[in-house]
C-alpha cells in the first residue's frame, strides 16, 4: 500500500513538535532535582546522561570544566577557536539553551563525577532526522568504555524518545580513531563531503566546499546509525473527546485553540470528533482537518443519539492513557487541559472541571442546572460533584472499568462518580458561547435529570412509600376522631374535607405511578439491550 504524501507530512509534523516538545522540557529545569528526574541511566548501571538545562546556566564549576574540555578537544571540531570562561558561558546560553533543536548530556559516572558530554543537534527539520553533535571524553582517566554507554544510551533514548526517520553524524576523515568508535556502535559509512578550510586571525573554520576548490582541504565522513522505526511511542497519548452538533462556526477556533492548549505539551495526542448527526457542515470542516493532521479522527452517528452517547462512543474509539471530554462549543476553555493533565500526574485518574461561573446562559437555565445538581446529589445513594460537566479527564483505566458497564441510560457524570478511583477537580469559569446556539432546551434539562435521578437513586419511590404509610396512620387516626366525635353527638358537617383529601389521595398515587412508570420503562429500554448508538462513517482510523 502507498503511503499518501499528506500522512508523512503530518508524521514529519508530529516528529517536529515532538522534538521541540521533549527538548523544551529538559532543557527548562530549574534544579538539580529536576534536572536528575530527567536522567538517562547507562546500560549496566554504569552511570546516567544529566541534560545540560537553566540550571547549569549559572553554575561556575561546570561552565570552568566545560571550557577546559572545549580548549583542549578544539582539533575535534570544525571551528578552532580560543575557549575562555565567558566565551563558554555565552556559547552556553546562546548556542544550546536558546537553540530549539539542540540537546547537551553530561556523561557521569556512577558516583557523579562528569567526564564529558554527549547531544544532539539539527533535530527539528522537515525529514525527520537528527544529527549526532558533541561528543567528547572530557577527563582522560575516566572510566574505561564509558563513553561506548553514554553513546548507546543516548541513541536508544533517541529513538523511544524522538523517534527519527535518520541518525547520522559527521567527522573528520582523518580521525581514525573516532571512526572507529562509532563503528564499534553500529554506525556505517555513508559518503564523504568535501571541506575548504578558512582562517581569521587565531580562528580557522572549515566549511562546506562548493566543488571548485580541487583538491579539498579536509572531508567530513557522513555515517548513519541503523533506526529501528516502530510505531509505539514513549511519550504517553492523551485523547481528546469532542462531541459535536451543528458546530460549523465554531470547528475553526476550535482547532486553534486546542492545538494552542496542546502544541507545547510533552505528550502524543489524538483528537477524535463525534458528530451527532449534524446537519450543517460541521462534519465536512472536520473531515478536512483530519486530511491535513493524522492526529485528527471523525465519528458520525446514524442520527442523534444524545450527547451521553456521543461521549460513550468517544470513550470507546479512544486508545489514549488518559481521556479528555472537551464540547465543541468552546464554553469549557481547552486552555484548561494542562491543569487536567498536571493533576493526573500527579496520580489523581479523574479530574473533572468545577465551574464557578456560566457566562452566557440565560439565568433561568443557571438557575435550574444548579437546582438540579444539588438535587441529584441530594438524592443520589453516592456523592456527584455539584457544578461539575462531562468536562473531565479520566484515566484509562477509568475507561476500562466504564467498558464493562452496559446500561442504555446513561448519566455519565454519575457513572463516573460510582465507579470511584482518586479524583479531584480544578476551578474554572465556563465561557459564552461564540458561535451557535445551545442544544439543550428546557424539556432536554427536564429528561436529563429524570434520567440521572432514576439512575442513581431510588428515593423518590421510597417518598411515596414513607407517604403511603403517613397517609394510612393519618386515615386511621381521623376514623377514631370521627367514631368519637359520631358518639358525642358532634359529627363533623360537610363533604368538603373528604373531597379535599380523597382529591389529593388520587393526585399523589398519579404521581407514584407514573414515576413508578419512569423506573419500568427505562428498566423495559435497559432488557432489550439495544445498541447506545450506531456509527454512519469513521475517518483516520
Amino acid at each position: 500500500m502507498a503511503i499518501k504524501p499528506n500522512t508523512i507530512q503530518n508524521n514529519n509534523i508530529q516528529y517536529q513538535q515532538r522534538v521541540e516538545q521533549v527538548f523544551s522540557s529538559v532543557k527548562s529545569c530549574a534544579t538539580y532535582a529536576e534536572a536528575f528526574k530527567q536522567s538517562i541511566s547507562l546500560p549496566n548501571d554504569a552511570g546516567y546522561l544529566l541534560p545540560v538545562c537553566e540550571v547549569h546556566a549559572t553554575d561556575d564549576i561546570l561552565i570552568t570544566k566545560l571550557a577546559k574540555w572545549r580548549d583542549e578537544n578544539s582539533f575535534a571540531y570544525p571551528t578552532r577557536f580560543p575557549v575562555t570562561f565567558d566565551g563558554t558561558k555565552k556559547w552556553l546560553r546562546a548556542h544550546l539553551l536558546d537553540v530549539k533543536d539542540r540537546i547537551l548530556f553530561l556523561v557521569l559516572d556512577r558516583r557523579g563525577n562528569a567526564l564529558g558530554h554527549v547531544g544532539l543537534a539539527n533535530a527539528i527539520n522537515e525529514t525527520a532526522e537528527v544529527e549526532i553533535d558533541n561528543i567528547l571524553r572530557g577527563e582522560k582517566q575516566s572510566e574505561p568504555g564509558i563513553l561506548s554507554l553514554a553513546m548507546q544510551a543516548l541513541l536508544k533514548w533517541t529513538q523511544e524518545t524522538l523517534r527519527p526517520k535518520r541518525i547520522f553524524l559527521h567527522v573528520f576523515n582523518d580521525n581514525q580513531h573516532a571512526i572507529a568508535f562509532y563503528h564499534r556502535l553500529g554506525f556505517s559509512d555513508e559518503k564523504l563531503l568535501p571541506l575548504k578550510r578558512i582562517e581569521s586571525g587565531d580562528n580557522v573554520n572549515y566549511v562546506s566546499d562548493d566543488g571548485q576548490n580541487q583538491p579539498a582541504d579536509s572531508y567530513f565522513l557522513q555515517m548513519t546509525y541503523p533506526v529501528l522505526i516502530s510505531s509505539e511511542s514513549p511519550l504517553k497519548l492523551i485523547s481528546i473527546v469532542i462531541p459535536a452538533r451543528n458546530e460549523e462556526l465554531n470547528i475553526a477556533p476550535l482547532e486553534e485553540q486546542v492545538l494552542a492548549a496542546t502544541e507545547n505539551l510533552p505528550y502524543d495526542f489524538e483528537f477524535i470528533v463525534i458528530d451527532n448527526r449534524s446537519t450543517d457542515r460541521t462534519g465536512e470542516l472536520v473531515k478536512e482537518i483530519c486530511n491535513r493532521d493524522a492526529r485528527w479522527k471523525y465519528i458520525r452517528f446514524s442520527r442523534d443519539f444524545t450527547s451521553e452517547s456521543s461521549i460513550t462512543a468517544g470513550y470507546h474509539y479512544a486508545s489514549g492513557d488518559a481521556i479528555i471530554v472537551l464540547y465543541s462549543d468552546l464554553q469549557d476553555p481547552p486552555a484548561m487541559l494542562p491543569r487536567f493533565l498536571e493533576k493526573w500526574e500527579q496520580g489523581y485518574e479523574v479530574v473533572y472541571g468545577v465551574r464557578t461561573i456560566r457566562r452566557g446562559d440565560p439565568a433561568w437555565r443557571n438557575f435550574l442546572t444548579k437546582l438540579f445538581y444539588r438535587l441529584i446529589n441530594s438524592l443520589a445513594d453516592i456523592n456527584i460533584p455539584v457544578d461539575t460537566g462531562d468536562f473531565r479527564l479520566i484515566d484509562k483505566k477509568v475507561r476500562n472499568a466504564l467498558e464493562s458497564i452496559g446500561e442504555y441510560n446513561r448519566y455519565m457524570r454519575g457513572l463516573i462518580a460510582w465507579i470511584g478511583f482518586k479524583q479531584t477537580g480544578v476551578v474554572y469559569e465556563r465561557q459564552p458561547r461564540t458561535a451557535g446556539v445551545s442544544k439543550g432546551p428546557f424539556w432536554h434539562i427536564l429528561l436529563y435529570a429524570l434520567t440521572a435521578i432514576t439512575s442513581f437513586s431510588i428515593q423518590p419511590l421510597r417518598f411515596f412509600l414513607i407517604a403511603g404509610v403517613g397517609i394510612t396512620v393519618l386515615s386511621l387516626v381521623a376514623v377514631v376522631i370521627n367514631l368519637l366525635l359520631y358518639f358525642i353527638g358532634k359529627p363533623v358537617a360537610g363533604l368538603t374535607t373528604i373531597f379535599i383529601l380523597s382529591f389529593l389521595g388520587i393526585g399523589i398515587n398519579s404521581f407514584g405511578i407514573g414515576l413508578l412508570g419512569e423506573y419500568l420503562g427505562r428498566t423495559y429500554f435497559e432488557s432489550k439491550r439495544r445498541p447506545i448508538y450506531i456509527v454512519d462513517e469513521m475517518v483516520g482510523f
